[in-house]
């Protein structure tokens, strides 16, 4: 009688699991989220749209018919864009980042690691490390491209305040929701999620953190870490002091970072870094000197004309010198801050999966 075995099947280590299997069944494990995501990118480009026509509205006209001439019409175009409060858009697009770090970054491993699944899933034939790393490189591009989305239209909606002078594209809360940053960000809170529900194993309390820990990020960096870095290699030049209201000399918001009367080229896209004045010689003036120099600019006769700043000053051999950065460089800084915050974002990342790794959670 013939007898019939069986041929054993080889054993599938590890990593056998080709990458497009992989890809779909991740797909499949964080659609819901995935179509959270979408879903939130999308209603608040809709809002960010729908808010910003009207302002685009008085914009075009005065893009057409006042540059570079400046005309009372053209007040009238610049007081109706001035008109809608430019600083909402960067407030509320600064809740992205943090609702990404709460509701996609912190559950995503620390719901396995409490329920107690990552004991399967960890331990299947794909392998505990691709299976990690499959995992966040697709919702971490997933973020990337949400974030760059908002920054885009954030920056659309911003760009007429800008060009009238009420707001410089530089400063706190603009700076940072411009493309390339604004996507750095959203992978900075996504990375952090992930690492606190690592350390945290618990999702609630994992999601709570995440949430403080971006915010204070986000707002350390909007209230002193953006000028800092705004700070790092000006150019200098001499210009005009402006006539502060309170009667003194000195640079004024509306030197370089904006122009409320109207476009001036020569100062078009530059940030103020500081300014100040030197007496012969080229040392900082003292304090008594300004007080001297103020009340020669400002004059105490209101019947004589004001004299020419720069003359009368290069006539004593004194100047107004800023500190600024070039319009030229505006893109040059976002790439270098988008770079370091997707690089802080890749090592909080590779931490968390290295705490995987060696402790298995």
């Amino acid at each position: 009688m013939a007898t019939m075995t069986a041929r054993a099947e080889p054993a599938r280590g590890p990593g056998s699991v080709r990458l497009p299997g992989l890809l779909w069944v991740v797909w499949r494990q964080h659609r819901a989220a995935l179509a959270g995501l979408t879903l939130l990118t999308s209603l608040g480009a809709v809002a960010i749209i729908i808010t910003g026509l009207p302002v685009h509205t008085p914009y075009d006209a005065y893009i057409n018919h006042c540059t570079p001439a400046w005309t009372n019409p053209c007040a009238s175009l610049a007081n109706q864009i001035s008109g809608y409060k430019e600083g909402t858009v960067p407030v509320a697009v600064h809740v992205f980042p943090v609702l990404i770090g709460v509701f996609l970054g912190a559950p995503l491993l620390a719901r396995e690691i409490e329920a107690g699944t990552f004991r399967f899933a960890w331990t299947q034939e794909v392998g505990r490390t691709r299976w990690l790393l499959v995992k966040l490189a697709l919702l971490a591009l997933a973020v990337l491209a949400a974030s760059a989305v908002l920054g885009l239209l954030a920056t659309w909606w911003l760009h007429p305040f800008d060009v009238i002078g009420v707001s410089s594209r530089w400063q706190a809360g603009e700076f940072d929701v411009a493309p390339l940053t604004f996507a750095g960000w959203g992978l900075l809170a996504f990375a952090i999620g992930v690492l606190a529900g690592v350390l945290i194993k618990r999702t609630v309390p994992a999601m709570a953190a995440t949430a403080v820990a971006v915010t204070a990020l986000l707002g350390l960096f909007w209230f002193k870490l953006v000028y800092l870095v705004l700070s790092v290699a000006p150019g200098t030049g001499t210009t005009n002091p402006v006539y502060l209201p309170n009667g003194m000399a000195g640079p004024g918001p509306n030197t370089i970072n904006t122009w409320a009367a109207g476009p001036v080229a020569q100062n078009s896209g530059r940030w103020l870094v500081r300014g100040w004045y030197t007496q012969s010689g080229g040392a900082p003036m003292t304090a008594r000197n300004f007080a001297q120099v103020t009340n020669a600019l400002l004059g105490n006769d209101t019947r004589k004309p004001l004299p020419d700043p720069l003359r009368w000053l290069a006539e004593h051999h004194d100047a107004f010198l800023v500190a600024f950065q070039p319009g030229t460089r505006f893109w040059a800084f976002q790439l270098v801050v988008g770079a370091v915050l997707a690089l802080l974002a890749l090592a909080l990342a590779a931490t968390a999966v290295g705490l995987i790794r060696r402790r298995g959670a």
